[in-house]
Order: C-alpha cells, then sequence, then structure tokens
C-alpha cells in the first residue's frame, strides 16, 4: 500500500506504523488490518490504536501498532500472578454446591507498591514467538511484563508492582491499575456484581438482577433495569434512566441525578434531579425532588422530600393517585432541641427556687442574731453566686430557644410544592403532617404550609384568563391536620 511503511524493532518484538502523508483515500481500518497482515504481523496487534489512526485520517510517524505484550506471549509457567486476574472467570460457588453466576471476578483491588506478577526462578532460556508468530529464545531477565498504566517494574526487574491504590484490570493484554473502576460495556453475566470503594464508571446498562456498590460515585453511561445501584457516600447519575420493573432499588449518601424513572425505588440523602419523569416509583430524598424539562411528571407513586417538590405536571387526567410528602427531619431536631431546652429550664427553676428559699432563711437568721458565722457567711457569697449564674442561663436558653424558634419557622415557609402546569385531582399531599386531597385541576400553583393551614398560590398573572384565588379548606380540596 502506497505511502505506508512498517519498521520492526531489532528482536522483532515490536512494529510501528508510518503513513507519510494525507491522501484522498486514507485506508479504512480494514485496509490497515489487512495491510499489517500481509505484511506478516500475527500477534500483538493494537486494534484501539489502529481504530483511532483510521478515524483521525492523520499522517503517523513510527507509531507503536504491535507488541508481543499485547497478547501476553509469554509462557505462563515464567509469571507468577499474585493476582487473581489469569484466572478463569469461573463462577462463585456457594456452600450448597451451587453456581453464582453474577460473582465473577474481572478485577483485583490492590494497594501501592502490592505486588502484581514475579517471575519464577529459572536458568534455562525460554522460547516465545515475535509480532511475526517467529520463535525466538530468550532469558528469563529478558521476560516483558505486562506493563501499563500506574504498575512499575521492581528495581531487581523480578516483579511488577502497583504504583497506587486502585483497581488492577487486564486490558489489551497490558495490566493496569486504575483508582476509577471503568466498565466499558453492560454490567450482566460477562462481569458479574461490581463492588469497590472507588469511583464506578460503566459506560452501558446494567442489566435485571445485577448489583453495583461502591462507598464513592457511580455513573452509568445507558439504562438501569431491575438492579440495585447503592452509593454509600457519593452521588449516582444514570444517564438514560431507571426501568425498575418494581424491582429497583436505588440507594446514595449524595444525591440522585437520572433521565426518568420508572417502578422503582430511590432513597437519597441529597437532592434528586430528574430530566423527564418519574411513573409509578417510590422517591425519598433529603434534599429536594426536582423534575426539569419540558415533561417533567410526576404520575403515580410516592414522593417524600425534606425540602420541597418542583415539577410541570403532578397526577394524571385519569386521575392517577399520587403522594406526595413534605417531612421535616430538622423541624423535628430542631422541636427535640427546644424540649431539652425546656427539660433544663425546668431544672434550673428548680434549683432557683431552693437557693432562693436558702438565702431567705439565711437573711432571716442574720436578723435573729444579729450575725453570722464565718461559714454561713460564706454559703450566702455561694448561694449568690450560684443564683446569678442560673438566672443567666436561663437569659441564655431563652436567646437560643427563640433562635430555634425562628429558624423552624423560616424552615416550615421553605418547604413547598410548585407545580409549573397543572396539578390534577387524586393527588394527596402532606407537608408536616398537614393533608390535602386534591380533587380538581389547578393550573401553575404553590402549595405549602401555614401553621396547620395548606395554602394555595397561584404562579399565574392576574391577567391570565385561568387567574384565580385559591382559599385553603375550600370545596375545592379535602383537608385535615396530623
Amino acid at each position: 500500500m502506497k505511502n505506508i511503511t512498517l519498521q520492526l524493532s531489532p528482536d522483532k518484538s515490536k512494529a510501528y506504523l508510518t503513513i507519510q502523508e494525507r491522501f484522498d483515500h486514507f485506508p479504512s481500518l480494514e485496509q490497515l488490518i489487512r495491510f499489517l497482515k500481509e505484511s506478516g504481523i500475527r500477534y500483538g496487534l493494537d486494534t484501539d490504536q489502529l481504530e483511532l489512526i483510521a478515524d483521525n485520517r492523520q499522517p503517523v510517524n513510527k507509531i507503536l501498532i504491535a507488541d508481543i505484550n499485547f497478547e501476553l506471549n509469554v509462557p505462563e509457567s515464567l509469571l507468577d500472578w499474585q493476582i487473581a486476574l489469569n484466572r478463569p472467570h469461573r463462577p462463585e460457588i456457594d456452600s450448597a454446591n451451587r453456581a453464582d453466576f453474577k460473582k465473577i471476578s474481572l478485577y483485583e483491588p490492590v494497594r501501592e507498591n502490592q505486588v502484581l506478577i514475579r517471575k519464577r526462578k529459572s536458568t534455562e532460556p525460554v522460547v516465545i514467538k515475535n509480532v511475526l508468530g517467529e520463535e525466538t529464545k530468550i532469558i528469563l531477565s529478558d521476560v516483558p511484563f505486562p506493563v501499563g498504566n500506574n504498575v512499575h517494574v521492581s528495581v531487581d526487574s523480578n516483579e511488577l508492582l502497583a504504583s497506587r491504590d486502585g483497581f488492577a484490570v487486564l486490558e489489551g493484554g497490558l495490566l493496569h491499575v486504575n483508582d476509577i473502576f471503568h466498565v466499558h460495556g453492560d454490567v450482566n453475566y460477562a462481569t458479574g456484581n461490581i463492588k469497590c470503594t472507588g469511583p464506578v464508571v460503566i459506560e452501558g446498562d446494567v442489566r435485571s438482577g445485577f448489583r453495583v456498590e461502591s462507598t464513592s460515585s457511580i455513573y452509568i453511561g445507558g439504562t438501569v433495569e431491575a438492579a440495585h445501584i447503592f452509593s454509600q457516600y457519593g452521588d449516582i447519575t444514570v444517564q438514560f434512566g431507571i426501568v425498575g420493573h418494581g424491582r429497583a432499588k436505588i440507594l446514595a449518601g449524595g444525591g440522585l441525578t437520572c433521565g426518568f424513572i420508572q417502578e422503582a425505588t430511590v432513597s437519597v440523602r441529597k437532592n434528586v434531579v430528574i430530566s423527564h419523569y418519574s411513573i409509578n416509583s417510590q422517591i425519598s430524598a433529603g434534599g429536594q425532588v426536582i423534575l426539569k424539562g419540558n415533561e417533567a411528571i410526576i404520575r403515580g407513586g410516592s414522593v417524600t422530600t425534606e425540602k420541597g417538590i418542583l415539577a410541570n405536571q403532578i397526577g394524571s387526567e385519569h386521575r392517577t393517585f399520587t403522594e406526595l410528602k413534605i417531612r421535616s427531619f430538622t423541624e423535628n431536631e430542631s422541636q427535640s432541641k427546644i424540649w431539652e431546652i425546656s427539660r433544663k429550664r425546668s431544672d434550673i427553676n428548680i434549683r432557683l427556687s431552693s437557693i432562693k428559699k436558702r438565702l431567705e432563711f439565711l437573711e432571716v437568721l442574720r436578723k435573729r442574731l444579729g450575725s453570722l458565722s464565718p461559714g454561713k457567711d460564706k454559703e450566702i457569697d455561694f448561694l449568690q453566686n450560684e443564683k446569678n449564674r442560673l438566672q443567666q442561663s436561663m437569659e441564655e436558653l431563652a436567646k437560643t430557644e427563640t433562635s430555634l424558634q425562628q429558624e423552624a419557622a423560616k424552615e416550615q415557609i421553605r418547604k413547598e410544592i410548585v407545580v409549573q402546569k397543572k396539578l390534577f385531582p387524586n393527588v394527596s399531599i402532606d407537608i408536616g403532617g398537614v393533608g390535602v386531597v386534591i380533587d380538581q385541576v389547578f393550573e401553575g400553583v404553590k402549595v405549602s404550609r401555614l401553621k396547620n393551614e395548606i395554602l394555595f398560590e397561584t404562579l399565574l398573572d392576574m391577567d391570565d384568563s385561568a387567574y384565580d384565588i385559591f382559599i385553603p379548606g375550600s370545596d375545592n380540596s379535602t383537608q385535615s391536620g396530623g
């Protein structure tokens, strides 16, 4: 093929490709592979690099495109693998002698400077094949390690070690240690369940029946089916959406961002942000549940939040029962603190009453006797100081109680459900134990709570034809206190 040359290293363990200039009919990937095979390349072909060259359609100069390391073309009898990666991917066998095909080890957690591969002791030359498939003899010290990213060879050249904490992964014949566990496709029977301590990136889908668990964030580039996804401290992102079939569970110590949620259970500590819709799902969030985009629909199921809900439509024309709840965990915490202040105030009042009675007795005694003993005088001084201290504590408790009550009031005002387009009948709303069931269509409305009343506030301008003033407790809704 014109303008293309191939160069081999002296030991023929590597092959380099040069394309000297750009031309109109740049070779395709298939043409490049055919050229290399016609040139005698048999082992270690780096098809990913060839694909990149074909896609870029730019000249290259002596770029490595074949290496016997890519094929691990070294007799396994010469290498002791200290990790599980070169063992066949067999399912785990339980105590009942049953095979669990979801538990397959494709990666190995490793620590910095952990030995990954060790060369066995041998004084005999060994035979390996070069990139042309020719047999050649090498001595043990020349046996190549599959050196990838974040690994290094020991000083004595006999061990391959991890350069950092992470996950050992065998890709393209090279051994890498990555801080991010990366799945280049779906989570299915080929990968098994995933459980690790670092960030997880999954380019494809998570199929039904599988689990992905991590202490850190999880990114899923496709769809989650009836699977379990658990991030202990991080966020979960699902690029497309969740089709749970009533069996998907999504748990996160952070938040969840996804395209849609359908028939799934979601529980997160922060916000849930949805691009399209939530249908027949159970969602619980420590922050807000926010639906944005043209659809932004909540239909069926239940949504429980601490800080509020935002959507375009909630419910449906067919009166699909939908439950919305705002539960204030922080208010409960504030209330507990207020109760604790009340208990402390009661204890201080009892103590102050006792001190005042003792002081009154000592003053009466002084008047009768004219003077008191030095011990009684010291007692009076102590009691006066204690009385002043307790009265100061009472003042501080009063200030703290006022602050807590004000904060609780502010929190309650901020907790609201905003429906930018339509709120349909048969939607149950509960804000802090005060409930209402909608029985008519509202257009553009904000729902909040003031004391024991549910308030409706229109989002429409006064000149809008659908403008109305909503009165809490009217015939338009059924309201109950909790």
